[in-house]
């Protein structure tokens, strides 16, 4: 030992890279003569690995046992720490030194003093697998179970997670807790099997760990080798002593193997989820140790189900071998056959069918294998499914059949086969759908081609609304489809319960071509919708002008009127483009005029011209002048509904309800709209009224 002095002025002399030199080169005599200049150099602080040293710790970092034994000559803390709470002895027992080490525990170092996440020095030690180091701080009497205090891990869980044997070895010699859990309950042996350590799992079985301790999900070191296909560790285990430390000496002997069956908390077990990585050679060791083929998840599946669903042939095989039920249901009646239908596994499907699995089973909805094919299109499943007599025309819970999906989704081939096999190409789902409807609602004209070659009827309506499978492509504007449904005499003017048509419907939607094929193929242009809106209507209403067009071509009636008495110069003004209509309509009234016969004002040639008129002939003549000029009745009409808009554009304008469109023009006696924007020409007969509200006057002497 030696005394430190300060002497005045000589501090400077010696930098800290000087003192880092000397330390890192192990040169005692050098840090000697450093620290009789400058004793304050032990507190200065050296950055590595992203961490701030003091040359003591530095000496022990790098294992430079001579100049240590310097500065504890020097009588520095032999605990003295980090600013992360690491002690020299942590440091030295995290890099292997076992010379220094041994000197800084002869120098009383704390074997137990904890870094600021509780680690020890010999947590750490057990972690790098420093097993000569670890046997030493054993020595010292280190507490083999201090977990540290973030997951709560003890050094020969650290040890067993890394696979560090002779660790592993020297720690369960000194007594350490085989059974020690962390914050998620898992055990060494538990991250020793995890992690595929059979020697290490082997010690622990040998030092009687609980080979049936589960973690937080209730996994067993059993079911993670299983999971993770580590044969080696899985045969350990099943063939592993376990002692719960209850039973008398005489048991010890006895050989009770690790429960293959038990279960996690989602109720999967060993073999379930070997199956279910395809782990041939784990699943075949558990079924040798009596593993139970069919115990199911608390979902339902089974092991069987889960290797037909990811498709692992040899698995399923296996696991037939050992007969497990072919038909063993989920908790919603899905069987292997359903799901590997599903995902279109045909090998497994075909090893299932060979092992008398039912090909009519349905699932709590209805759903048969062959129909979950038919969705997903499957060519190769159904057909197998097929050969193996499944029921073609098996509904489920709404009423879909194999075909009606396969329609719906397209499935050119499968819609083939299924016709072949002759699947009822008109059964109907609980809401009246065809197969040739939902074809058609879908847009796939090759299907609707097939189904109307295989007979289907084209007039099959849906039952809540009612509407075709012809009413359906009019609506979404297919026009194949409409083509080809007209070709197999579909009605055209089949309607919805409220009176919609195919060609109300296309016109509504502005499906131009389609209005032009219904009308061609003889559809009511005048077919009115229970409201009385016909296709002329909607038009307008929407506006349609060029659909509109082609429904006066074809002989519309301009003057229907909608059963809340509205005439069509009304629906065109809330029209999008409602000056177009209007347009339209007033062109429609004025050549309907033209071609409107008007009788001759001419009286017979015999007739007694002294004799005046009779109020019958005088009313005649009225008629006749009336007509001649041009008061014919669709323009007093068309004027009379022109009125009422005038009306209420005069209200919008000036904000007032109280104005009133009278007098002839409002009767149809004349024609003196001038504009659509409320205002009328100079010289009109148009009658406006305006009411004004005031105080009541009472005329005296009346």
């Amino acid at each position: 030992a030696f005394e430190l002095s300060d002497k005045e002025g000589l501090d400077s002399e010696v930098s800290d890279q000087a003192v880092i030199e000397a330390v890192t080169a192990d040169d005692a005599d050098l840090t000697y003569r450093y620290l009789q200049r400058r004793p304050a150099l032990v507190g200065i602080l050296v950055p590595m690995d992203d961490k701030l040293l003091s040359p003591p710790h530095l000496a022990c970092r790098l294992g430079r046992r001579n100049v240590l034994e310097i500065f504890l000559a020097a009588k520095i803390d032999i605990n003295l720490e980090t600013k992360t709470g690491e002690s020299l002895l942590y440091i030295a027992s995290q890099n292997g030194h076992q010379h220094v080490v041994d000197l800084l525990i002869k120098a009383q170092a704390d074997v137990n003093l904890q870094e600021f996440e509780g680690c020890t020095p010999i947590y750490i030690a057990s972690q790098n697998g420093h097993s000569k180091v670890v046997d030493l701080l054993i020595k010292a009497h280190a507490d083999v179970d201090l977990q540290e205090t973030v997951h709560f891990t003890s050094p020969l869980y650290i040890a067993s997670q890394n696979g560090h044997l002779k660790v592993v070895n020297s720690l369960i010699k000194a007594q350490a807790d085989v059974d020690i859990q962390d914050t998620e309950d898992c055990s060494p042996l538990y991250i020793a099997a995890h992690n595929d350590h059979p020697e290490v799992v082997h010690a622990l079985v040998e030092a009687q760990a609980n080979v049936d301790i589960q973690e937080m999900d209730k996994m067993t070191p059993l079911y993670i080798a299983s999971e993770n296909g580590h044969r080696k560790v899985v045969e350990l285990l099943i063939n592993a002593k376990a002692n719960n430390g209850h039973r008398q000496i005489v048991d010890l002997l006895i050989k009770a193997q690790a429960d293959v069956n038990l279960q996690r908390n989602t109720g999967s077990s060993p073999l379930y989820i070997a199956s279910q990585n395809n782990h041939l050679q784990v699943v075949a060791l558990l079924i040798k140790a009596q593993a139970r083929v069919n115990l199911q998840k608390s979902t339902g599946e089974s092991p069987l189900y889960i290797a037909s669903q990811n498709g692992h042939i040899q698995v399923v095989d296996a696991l037939i071998k050992a007969q497990a039920d072919v038909n063993l249901q989920t908790r919603n009646g899905s069987t292997s056959l359903h799901i590997s239908s599903q995902e279109g596994h045909l090998t497994v499907v075909k090893a299932l069918i060979r092992a008398q699995a039912d090909v009519n089973r349905s699932k709590n909805l209805g759903e048969t294998p062959i129909k979950i094919a038919s969705e997903a299109g499957h060519l190769n499943v159904v057909n197998m499914l097929i050969k193996a007599h499944a029921d073609v025309n098996a509904s489920g819970y709404a009423g879909s059949t194999p075909l009606d999906i396969a329609s719906q989704n397209g499935h050119q081939e499968v819609v083939a086969s299924l016709i072949k096999a002759q699947a009822n190409v008109d059964l109907q789902r609980h809401t009246g759908v065809t197969p040739l409807y939902t074809a058609s609602q879908r847009g796939h004209p090759q299907i609707v081609d097939m189904l109307i070659k295989a007979g289907a009827d084209v007039n099959l309506q849906e039952k809540v609304q009612g509407p075709s499978p012809l009413y359906i492509a009019s609506q979404n504007g297919c026009q194949t489809i409409v083509d080809s449904l007209i070709k197999a005499q579909a009605d055209v003017n089949l309607r919805e319960f409220d009176g919609c048509s195919p060609l109300y419907i296309a016109s509504q939607n502005g499906h131009l071509p389609i209005v032009d094929s219904l009308i061609k193929a003889q559809a009511d242009v005048n077919l009115q919708r229970s409201d009385g809106m016909s296709p002329l209507d909607i038009a307008f209403h929407t506006g349609r002008i060029q659909v509109a067009n082609l429904l006066v071509s074809a002989l519309a009636d301009v003057h229907l009127r909608q059963s809340n008495g509205k005439w069509q110069i009304e629906t065109a003004t809330n029209a999008p483009k409602a000056s177009d209509s209007i347009d339209m309509l007033f062109d429609l009234s004025l050549s309907e005029e033209e071609d409107e016969t008007v009788p001759s004002l001419e009286t017979d040639s015999e007739s007694d011209c002294s004799t005046p008129p009779d109020d019958t002939e005088l009313s005649r003549q009225l008629y006749l002048a009336l007509s001649q000029a041009g008061f014919v009745n669709s323009r007093a009409a068309l004027q009379s509904a022109a009125a009422d808009v005038l009306q209420e554009i005069l209200r919008k304008r000036l904000e007032n309800e109280d104005q009133f469109v009278v007098g002839s023009f409002s009767e149809g006696w004349g024609n003196s709209l001038k504009t659509l924007d409320g205002r009328t020409d100079i010289a009109s007969d148009i009658d406006v009224l305006s009411l004004t509200q005031g105080r009541m006057y009472h005329l005296k002497g009346i």
